[in-house]
Order: structure tokens, then C-alpha cells, then sequence
């Protein structure tokens, strides 16, 4: 979006920055990792419900500069149901809370929000399964830049689905996997604190992330470590490009991301998972996340 008035918190049409915040969606919320909430493993004779949380945190930082950087935490909760031995359905909500420092602005962006969703999953082959997710996000973000401050309100919808292999070789278990998301936001105008009206806007932005992870089942006993390794497009449109602005944020193109955690078995027949990601391997920006996932069946 562009602002009315240029001198009047124009930059701070570092909105650019939104775009981060939900770029970050695809890996510190966990809407795009639903898919560990879709394993057919369980015998039939097990419940067919589970319950699972997710609680992640992310850090953001624009490569040798403190040009853009931020955190952002979010939490899930989400319903799981098993439809037929090869299908599951389920439901999530989710909170997010963002923070982010825009040096070249003397800006800063922070904002929550509440998402709600659902999700599919399908096992075609014994080895081979699909899975997709649809949900909606409803935002709202405070802005400053220098004098200028200002809020506003967006709403964000957000895809995924993917095909991912279950294979076992020389006791490992390799999981190789192709998976797409994508957003879509906009958000209203406002007029800040010196007077100056910033339009609405709207982008989108997405990621093809092609890959696998391996993960040895029988290294520790009750104790599965896993290793993953990622090739990540990310692609983005925006109907506002603001001139004389430095590139801040994830910008279109490849970049590489590693995995890596563990799982266990805890209260029986549930399980635990902490893992965590560095991504932005070969870009000029670097993400990373912690995560930590219970699931219980009931």
C-alpha cells in the first residue's frame, strides 16, 4: 500500500513488514505442519480421537544487519478424527504474537492474532499419503515509524496440501515430501498519529518446500531423533511497492532449511515432540523455530 502523504509515516508503510509476519505462518505457526496430526500408524483397535497442542517460537533476522528483525509466538490446539482406517479430519484454533524492529525506519510492527481451520489427510498407498489444510486469521497490528504511529485491522486466508513417502531402509525411516502453502491478506487503511492516510492493501505470498527427513526409530530406546533437510521457494505479490524503500523480508526465490528434534512416548499412548528449524540457508535472511507438540488420544 502507499501513503497519501509521503513525509508523514510514508516508509512506515513498512507494512513490508507484515509480510514477514506472514511468511513466518508457514513455520512458526504450525498450520503448516498439521500434517504430523494426520499419522495413520495408530492400530483401529486405539481411540479414534486425539488431541494435540503446539507451541512454537520463531526469531527473524535480515543477513549481517539489523535492518529487519523480530520474534514471533504462537500457540495451537487442534481435534483430530479418524473418518476410515485411511482417512483423518480435524479441526484447529490457533494465537500468534508478533514483534518486529525495522532499523531503517526507526519502526516497529507488533500485532496478534486468532486463526481457526481445519484439515484433511488421506493414506494412498501404504507408503504414500496426502494431506491439505484450509484456514482463516483475523489480525490486528500496531505500526510506528519515527513521530508516526498507527493500527489497523487484516484478515489472512492460508492453504497448504502435500504427498509425502513413508519408507523403511536399513532401519531407518525416510520421509521424503513435497508440500505447497500459500496466504492470501489484506488489510484496511488508517491515518496515523501526523495526520497521514495509508491505503488499504492487499499481497500474497507462498512457499514450495521439497525435501525429507529421516528419522531413526530404534537409536534410543522410547526415543525417536529425526533430521530433515529442505530446497524452499518462496514466491510473494504485492499490490503495494513503495518506492525508494530498502528490501526487507523473505524476498522470492531458493534458500535451504534443516530440521531436527525428537519424539517420545508419554501418558501411555500419547506422544511429546521438541524439534526445531533453521532456514535461509543461502539467502540474505535467516529464520529459525523451536517447537514443542503433545498429542493425546482419547
Amino acid at each position: 500500500m502507499t501513503a497519501s502523504t509521503s513525509s508523514q509515516f510514508a516508509p512506515a508503510d513498512n507494512r513490508t513488514g507484515v509480510s514477514q509476519t506472514a511468511g513466518d505462518a508457514f513455520s512458526a505457526l504450525s498450520y503448516a505442519n498439521v500434517n504430523k496430526s494426520l499419522s495413520l500408524a495408530t492400530p483401529m483397535a486405539e481411540q479414534n480421537w486425539s488431541a494435540w497442542v503446539d507451541v512454537r517460537g520463531s526469531g527473524f533476522q535480515q543477513s549481517d544487519s539489523d535492518l529487519m528483525k523480530g520474534t514471533q509466538i504462537n500457540a495451537t490446539v487442534g481435534l483430530t478424527y479418524r473418518l476410515a482406517p485411511t482417512v483423518v479430519v480435524g479441526v484447529f484454533g490457533g494465537y500468534e504474537n508478533f514483534d518486529y524492529d525495522f532499523a531503517w525506519l526507526t519502526g516497529n510492527l507488533d500485532g496478534d492474532g486468532a486463526t481457526v481451520g481445519t484439515y484433511a489427510g488421506w493414506q494412498i498407498t501404504p507408503t504414500l499419503r496426502w494431506k491439505g489444510m484450509v484456514g482463516w486469521t483475523g489480525l490486528s497490528y500496531d505500526a510506528s515509524a519515527g513521530l508516526a504511529a498507527g493500527s489497523f485491522d487484516g484478515s489472512r486466508w492460508l492453504l497448504s496440501t502435500g504427498i509425502n513417502g513413508t519408507y523403511d531402509v536399513a532401519g531407518y525411516v525416510v520421509e521424503p515430501s513435497a508440500d505447497v502453502f500459500a496466504l492470501w491478506e489484506s488489510q484496511g487503511n488508517y491515518i496515523d498519529t501526523l495526520g497521514g492516510l495509508h491505503d488499504s492493501r492487499d499481497f500474497s505470498t507462498g512457499r514450495v518446500a521439497l525435501g525429507g527427513k529421516v528419522t531413526a526409530p530404534h537409536w534410543i530406546e522410547g526415543v525417536m531423533p529425526y533430521l530433515g533437510l529442505y530446497a524452499d521457494w518462496r514466491f510473494a505479490s504485492d499490490d503495494a511497492v513503495v518506492a525508494d524503500v530498502p528490501d526487507t523480508g523473505i524476498g522470492d526465490g531458493w534458500s535451504a532449511r534443516v530440521t531436527g528434534g525428537f519424539s517420545m512416548r508419554v501418558l501411555t499412548a500419547g506422544s511429546l515432540s521438541l524439534g526445531g528449524e533453521y532456514g535461509g540457508i543461502g539467502a540474505d535472511y535467516s529464520v529459525w523455530t523451536g517447537t514443542a507438540r503433545l498429542t493425546v488420544p482419547f
